[in-house]
């Protein structure tokens, strides 16, 4: 028997599951040929979405004429707000028609929990206390996972929606392949994560045969998370977290302008430590969609082979993106932030590694 063949067959006999080449280059791996493999995707998207909004264009018409009626004139703000609504719900019917699957993501609730319930098996998974842990469920069960209809729906026709329709994730068209975590400034514990039409789309589009969702895991458990980061919790239960990462790579950070005058008049630790919390939100998101892919990882049994796919499939939207001081650059969410995760480690079986772990 050759050596090599020996060498596997030692290992197999052993049950020693070997290292992924992830653990090493995450961001190589998963951004190789990135543009090329979602170029053919996106083109689809875009044509598809040139269809649904030229499909929906007479419907909004007539529904736009029938409404203007009974609003007069001199009420710019209202007829305005009118028109958007009428534009976003026409928009999404249309995608909706297209592709009925995608009411499982945007409306059923059996689904949502599901989504959920990734997050809720993470959070059991952590170092904090037995009090913030259960404060946690409570917070992650009263969190609603509603359409972006339903986001239009809840909301009162006021200027504030206008802001809300101009500024949200989901483009205002609700077509940005996308989600977004909100929070009613008018009402305790209204908290919502948004899922945008064009996400729904996306994911029949890339759609893997046994579930559909599988490969937006990552998206809608960071949105959850951000119900669960610093703002909520408060930045001492991710004391140890955001110690780590300012300690280890707050310098692989880009600097707000704010940043950069508070890192003039201090010493390193403390602009270290003011960086990595003008990052602290998203960062910690992060942590929990890694959390979260790794539940659904561990509940579907997946082989190294497998979890390498999941992991591409749900953190390739990253490659390329920029750090502009708050969300940090893809390079360092896959590149440093992946290969320093614990789930990460865990799920691609990587053994010492030369960065140490900074999670919770």
């Amino acid at each position: 028997m050759k050596l090599a063949s020996l060498a596997v067959a030692l290992l197999l006999s052993a049950n020693i599951t070997l290292a992924s080449d992830m653990c090493t280059n995450s961001h190589e791996i998963i951004c190789k040929n990135a543009k090329a493999e979602t170029q053919e995707q996106d083109k689809f998207l875009e044509e598809l979405a040139k269809r649904i909004r030229k499909e929906a264009a007479p419907r909004i018409q007539a529904r736009a004429e029938a409404a203007l009626k009974n609003i007069a004139k001199f009420r710019l703000i209202k007829r305005a707000l009118t028109l958007m609504r009428i534009e976003q719900q026409e928009i999404m019917r249309v995608a909706q028609e297209s592709y009925p699957e995608i009411n499982a993501l945007l409306s059923d609730k059996t689904k949502h929990e599901e989504l959920k319930s990734y997050l809720k098996t993470a959070i059991e998974t952590t170092d904090f206390s037995t009090e913030v842990k259960a404060e946690m469920q409570r917070t992650l069960s009263a969190v609603q996972i509603i359409s972006f209809e339903e986001y239009i729906d809840i909301f009162a026709i006021d200027e504030s929606l206008i802001k809300n329709m101009n500024a949200n994730a989901c483009g205002t068209d609700g077509l940005e392949t996308n989600a977004f975590a909100y929070r009613d400034p008018q009402k305790q514990n209204a908290n919502y994560v948004v899922i945008c039409p064009g996400l729904a789309l996306q994911s029949q589009v890339q759609a893997n045969q046994a579930d559909p969702f599988r490969d937006i895991i990552f998206v809608v458990a960071h949105e959850l998370g951000h119900h669960l980061d610093n703002r909520t919790f408060g930045n001492k239960v991710y004391a140890n977290y955001l110690a780590c990462i300012a300690n280890d790579h707050a310098q692989e950070l880009v600097l707000t302008k704010k940043t950069e005058k508070t890192c003039k008049k201090s010493s390193i630790t403390e602009c270290r430590v003011a960086n990595t919390l003008t990052h602290a939100q998203e960062l910690i998101s992060d942590v929990w969609g890694f959390k979260a892919v790794n539940a659904y990882r561990n509940r579907n049994g997946y082989n190294i082979v497998d979890t390498e796919n999941l992991l591409k499939s749900n953190l390739q939207f990253l490659c390329g993106s920029l750090d502009y001081g708050v969300h940090p650059s893809g390079h360092f969410r896959l590149g440093v932030h992946l290969q320093v995760n614990q789930d990460a480690k865990e799920a691609l079986s990587c053994q010492d590694s030369q960065l140490r772990t900074c999670s919770f």
